[in-house]
């Protein structure tokens, strides 16, 4: 069931990135019409503007071409603005999918994120476990350790005395070989 849900999520976002990427053509198409009308516009202004500088009443046919063109690039800037709307409208709405295809797919990996969790949470106790464990043999290894020491400073020391009195009951005794 649970990779029956993610086949059916990945179906209807590739359906719909399909859509969303014919929506995108048409988008530039949109735009290169009116980059296109743009430029002509450009071109008609500058256009007149020259052919202004021939006549008698320059001033008032650059004002007339000039308030011609202002009221096409009006025209135009309010196509631009509702492109741009509808754009930024589907921009909101491929994030809003987005959210909610991630969030869908956080809510059906809830329970093995969780259950992950409680493994790790187990591993991590018996880690501890062991650690103690293993801080408890290092001191009971310790203790022996120096309970050996100890044994052997003291069969030393043993050692050591016995070898004193030996040499000194040695020195007191008389040579056999030396006497009369």
């Amino acid at each position: 069931m649970f990779y029956s849900f993610f086949a059916l999520i990945f179906l209807v976002l590739s359906l719909g990135a399909h859509a969303d990427e014919s929506m995108q053509a048409r988008f530039d198409a949109r735009q290169a019409a009116l980059d296109q009308r743009a430029a002509e516009l450009d071109y008609r202004y500058a256009f007149e503007q020259h052919h202004c500088y021939s006549r008698f009443f320059v001033n008032y046919c650059l004002n007339k071409a000039r308030a011609k063109m202002h009221a096409a690039s009006a025209a135009l800037r309010g196509e631009q603005l509702t492109l741009e709307h509808e754009v930024r409208a589907l921009r909101a709405q491929q994030y809003a999918e987005h959210v909610a295809q991630r969030q869908a797919q956080e809510a059906a990996a809830l329970p093995q994120r969780k259950a992950q969790e409680q493994r790790n949470q187990a591993r991590y106790a018996d880690k501890q476990v062991e650690h103690q464990r293993k801080l408890e043999q290092a001191r009971v290894q310790s203790a022996r350790s120096a309970q050996n020491v100890a044994r052997y400073n003291a069969k030393q020391q043993a050692a050591k005395q016995r070898n004193a009195r030996r040499s000194a009951s040695q020195q007191h005794k008389p040579d056999a070989d030396t006497a009369p």
